[in-house]
């Protein structure tokens, strides 16, 4: 074996109308048995832009001839917008547990059109109003509560008729919560193999039964190797679980129930096909044909590592836009320059009392990203989850 050498190992990726490429430092040490390996992703570069090459530095330097139009193609930056509809759980009055199984649903009905009026004036780059993608609960406990899985859809069906009119997208986000009869309380269960492929399939049929369903995420992030191949199976064609670089294990107070289980710490920052054998790794000719499109994490400054660390979860956080400039600034401050920008929330925090959640922060914070795209030489562009595809 070579010694001593370093090799630069270049890979090329796209999706939908996008190409990109990425690589990585292969290093092998003098005696053959040592080895580094230096990842460039998510900071690679667009294959559009040809006259710069970044470097392994985790700050979002401007590529090289980016900002110059007429010498090099602009690179643009799909914006996916998703809104994981579920019911209020931490709205001021409510019990703030979620385990509870109590329901309501305020953040959509009132929190949802503030929001979209406040939306009303922001534009992309081409001058494209803002899309969502709405991702509907249908599983058992919507079920159980309302006799019918997908009641959701039923429910607000006049306002997902006006949205799929101005453009946005429906799809699905199913909950395996099970009801525990003897301890009267709701909790994650993802053991039971057979209950979670009956919860998962008769949620997706009832939702399919409404609308044509290819994007999709799951309840607390939550994939294992058998649900992402249900997700796959069942026909959709997009997934947006992923929040690379993070993982979180939790149960419900006072049990050994999980609650809030979920595992991205090994899954790439770029979509990709998951293995059929290891739903974080990219196959290799043995993939699904689903496609994961990852949702933009970012690392968190040294004040909240330090109280993540304390809390025991991950050190990077995901991008949501109804959260404080303060808290996810870098998010939205530093985009990616060769994978699409996926953000998401929940309609209960656009009504929160707290200073950390509002509807004020989602026209924010899209500022801060705009502005940052136009600095670096960057197209935004709003898409729905199935165009990162090439399905819509």
């Amino acid at each position: 074996m070579l010694g001593g050498v370093t090799f630069f190992v270049l890979a090329r990726f796209g999706f939908a109308n996008f190409q990109f490429a990425t690589g990585c430092f292969v290093s092998i040490g003098e005696h053959g048995d040592e080895y580094g390996l230096s990842g460039i992703s998510p900071t690679a570069f667009h294959l559009g832009v040809r006259s710069g090459f970044l470097g392994l530095s985790p700050a979002r330097k401007l590529i090289s001839g980016a900002a110059h139009p007429g010498r090099t193609p602009m690179p643009t930056l799909p914006v996916a917008m998703v809104v994981d509809v579920d019911p209020d759980w931490r709205l001021a009055g409510q019990s703030s547990r979620a385990y509870s199984g109590e329901m309501s649903w305020d953040g959509l009905r009132r929190g949802v059109p503030f929001l979209l009026e406040a939306l009303a004036g922001i534009r992309d780059a081409s001058g494209g109003s803002v899309r969502f993608t709405w991702l509907l609960r249908s599983d058992e406990q919507m079920a159980s509560t309302y006799g019918d899985a997908a009641y959701i859809a039923d429910e607000f069906a006049d306002f997902w008729r006006r949205r799929r009119a101005a453009g946005d997208e429906i799809g699905w986000h199913p909950h395996t919560w099970r009801y525990s009869e003897a301890e009267h309380l709701w909790y994650q269960e993802h053991s039971d193999e057979d209950w979670v492929r009956r919860c998962l399939r008769e949620g997706f049929n009832s939702l399919a039964r409404r609308f044509p369903i290819q994007a999709a995420k799951a309840g607390w992030t939550y994939h294992d190797n058998q649900t992402i191949r249900i997700f796959s199976e069942l026909g959709v064609k997009v997934d947006l679980s992923a929040l690379p670089g993070m993982a979180h294990r939790g149960s419900v107070p006072g049990t050994r129930h999980p609650l809030g289980d979920y595992d991205w710490s090994r899954a790439p920052q770029e979509p990709y096909h998951p293995r059929l054998d290891d739903y974080q790794v990219p196959g290799d000719g043995h993939a699904l044909p689903i496609l994961e499109v990852p949702n933009w994490t970012y690392p968190v400054g040294n004040l909240r590592r330090l109280e993540h660390q304390v809390r025991g979860r991950s050190w990077r956080d995901f991008a949501n836009p109804a959260k404080s400039p303060t808290l996810v600034g870098r998010a939205f401050r530093n985009p990616p320059y060769t994978v699409p920008f996926v953000c998401y929330f929940h309609p209960e925090e656009l009504l929160s009392p707290s200073w950390m959640f509002g509807s004020k922060h989602v026209a924010q914070n899209l500022a801060r990203l705009f502005g940052a795209c136009e600095a670096r030489g960057l197209r935004s562009r709003f898409v729905v989850a199935s165009q990162l595809c090439g399905e819509a």
